[in-house]
């Protein structure tokens, strides 16, 4: 065997013996059992019981078989049952076993996410989380801050405990007190080092007067508080030392708390304490155990999981498009399924698929000629710009396509997604790096900056909206020019990169569309909705902006003198028809060419109103405003008819 060889088999068995001794990674939900010989956790989406040694390194026993998903299981007082939380019947419900693999009882029955978090020390009931009935006081509901309930283990309706926002809630020995962490909005749980006024908190409920107590005061993360075996202190994990670690404090001076592990860079989650005052959690995927003063130590367990069902199999999917975009020609619509671009045929169904990558793509546009579709795939590290063409010239559809052409059309370390075609098939709208929009031109291949990244935020993929104008000059989007977090709308000239404000409020509004004119911008407004005081109402209307003041007094019209203005309009046209005719008989030309010659201008004619310039009038935005809508209601996309007369939009009313 040469030197390289035997390193690599040297490097190879390290490897091996690593991991060997780290066991299975990523176990999630561990909780250690009352009396300390057990730890069960979810793993590989079931539930699993571990034996706990003074050495490590065992095996664990698969606890649940179901195909569904399992996760947080909490152990009653004698460490003989477990509560699970499992989506066997659609969302998380409550269920109940026993560690002798006693068939699951279902304990919930709600359309809410139930999540236990600890049995009542009696041992006749279950904790549980969950969205259902807010207090009347309340008013508004909300969907992320649940109540907490108790269920009985011989089943039953649940019984409400708090209207409080109290998750991972557990009693003292004697039920006296509760001790919970708070939650105030929907920051993401999992989210490290943020500091803002909506990080949890340690409190404490006195069941006999109802007085809640606040415990924690950091700035950051307090939370996943569990008592300890006196039921005078606790432990609970905290930011405050940098990444979250343990600590521990009494009830009676919460301030005075001390770190009980000093873990740099990663968090520590998931702990629990038995009744000997062993701490388990979990770091960098992997169980710890902190044993009485002794310095922790990770635990290894085995779990070995095996396939339950084959690795490939073959699927006829009628449902989970992501997104849709008509073809030009009105013949076919490119839609993502999956991650995946695929292309149907709308009279007949023939469906081709497009893209064939394990990564993703998405933000599908077609081209000007319907024969190119450009989308986003993330590859090569990053998002890029991506097309597939049609290869062969007398193939039309890509439905019925035998050969395609893919090519990149932006790739570089920067992300760049949501691509956008314009009308006349020279540019590219897209996003690069989450919040700068950019144009990009096929021809030349290069990018202009139209909105910088220090005018938007995007919080998730989306919610940047633009539009080309129909004469592909003007581009209109969302930003934010002033203060955050309102967004207003805007308009700018590609050519001159000037930006135009057309909104000029402090409410939120965005999601700019073009009429099919190019007079006016259609877009959703939150000014009327409820809620609009935070700047972010829920209930919108869609509202126009009238490009010019021609535009703007034509839409204000009564009924009456509308119709007479289109009246004349149509009488204009057919003189305008005739005296045309007219001047084409007196000619050289024969009636069939002048025909021919008629039907040529008349198409032409045509393109050419189509792609007539837009005109904006800088001054007097907030004076050519309308509300198109009847009332404010949460609504979806809308668009304006061919004629521009009628609006068509999508929206809730009254449940429907």
């Amino acid at each position: 065997m040469n030197l390289r060889l035997a390193a690599f088999v040297a490097l190879f068995l390290s490897f091996a013996s690593s991991a060997a001794a780290q066991g299975a990674l990523w176990i999630r939900y561990p909780v250690i059992s009352p009396n300390g010989q057990w730890i069960a956790f979810s793993y590989g989406g079931d539930l699993w019981v571990a034996p706990v040694t003074p050495e490590g390194g065992v095996s664990a026993t698969l606890l649940t078989t179901h195909e569904g998903y399992e996760r947080s299981p909490v152990w009653s007082p004698d460490s003989k049952a477990i509560a699970f939380a499992a989506d066997w019947h659609g969302q998380l419900d409550v269920y109940v076993t026993s560690i002798a693999r006693s068939p699951a009882k279902r304990l919930t029955y709600h359309s809410s996410t139930d999540v236990p978090t600890s049995f009542t020390p009696d041992g006749k009931s279950v904790l549980f989380s969950s969205s259902r009935v807010d207090a009347p006081a309340a008013r508004i509901g909300t969907t992320f801050l649940p109540e907490l309930y108790q269920v009985s283990l011989d089943g039953g309706t649940p019984t409400q405990v708090l209207t409080t926002a109290a998750e991972d809630a557990s009693y003292n020995p004697s039920m006296s007190h509760l001790l919970y962490q708070d939650r105030k909005g929907y920051e993401n749980e999992w989210r490290k080092h943020h500091v803002s006024s909506v990080t949890r908190d340690v409190w404490l409920f006195e069941k006999e007067t109802g007085k809640h107590t606040k415990l924690t005061d950091f700035r950051g993360e307090d939370r996943n508080p569990v008592w300890l075996p006196n039921g005078e202190e606790f432990v609970f994990l905290s930011e405050r030392g940098g990444s979250l670690n343990i600590w521990q404090a009494s009830v009676d001076k919460p301030g005075k708390s001390r770190s009980l592990t000093q873990h740099a860079l990663h968090p520590c989650r998931f702990l629990s304490v038995s009744n000997d005052g062993t701490l388990a959690y979990t770091y960098k995927g992997q169980v710890w155990l902190k044993r009485g003063d002794s310095a922790p130590a990770p635990y290894s367990i085995e779990a070995n999981l095996d396939e339950r069902t084959n690795n490939v199999s073959v699927e006829t999917l009628t449902k989970g498009a992501t997104e849709i975009a008509l073809s030009p020609g009105g013949d076919e619509v490119a839609f993502v399924v999956r991650g995946e671009v695929f292309a149907a045929s709308i009279d007949h169904g023939t469906t081709r698929r497009l893209t064939h990558t394990p990564e993703q793509e998405r933000s599908i546009t077609w081209a000007k000629d319907g024969r190119t579709i450009y989308f986003a795939g993330e590859r090569e590290d990053s998002w890029n710009l991506y097309k597939v063409s049609l290869s062969r010239e007398e193939e039309e559809f890509f439905s019925l396509a035998t050969i395609l052409k893919e090519e990149p059309v932006l790739v570089s370390d920067d992300e760049t997604f949501q691509p956008v075609a314009s009308p006349d098939g020279n540019w590219l709208a897209y996003v690069h790096n989450r919040d700068a929009i950019r144009v990009l031109n096929l021809k030349t291949n290069e990018s202009k900056e139209i909105v910088s990244a220090d005018l938007n935020y995007s919080y998730s993929d989306g919610d940047i909206d633009f539009s080309w104008s129909p004469d592909s000059a003007w581009l209109a989007f969302n930003y934010m020019p002033g203060q955050r977090w309102g967004s207003d709308v805007g308009v700018a000239s590609i050519e001159s990169g000037e930006i135009l404000n057309v909104t000029l409020t402090g409410y939120n509004e965005g999601s700019a569309e073009w009429s099919p004119a190019g007079d006016a911008l259609l877009f959703a407004s939150g000014r009327f909705g409820r809620q609009e005081h935070s700047g972010r109402g829920s209930d919108q209307d869609v509202m126009a902006v009238y490009l010019t003041q021609k535009a703007y007094d034509r839409a204000i019209l009564s009924k009456e003198d509308f119709e007479l203005l289109k009246k004349r309009e149509e009488k204009d046209k057919k003189k305008k028809k005739e005296a045309a005719k007219e001047s084409k008989k007196s000619g050289d030309e024969d009636d069939q060419v002048a025909s021919a010659d008629e039907k040529k201008g008349d198409e032409k004619k045509s393109d050419e109103e189509k792609t007539k310039p837009v005109v904006i009038e800088a001054d007097g935005f907030e004076k050519r405003i309308r509300r198109l809508t009847l009332h404010s209601v949460r609504t979806g996309d809308y668009q304006l008819t061919p004629d521009g007369e009628s609006l068509i939009f999508l929206a809730r009313v009254d449940g429907k």
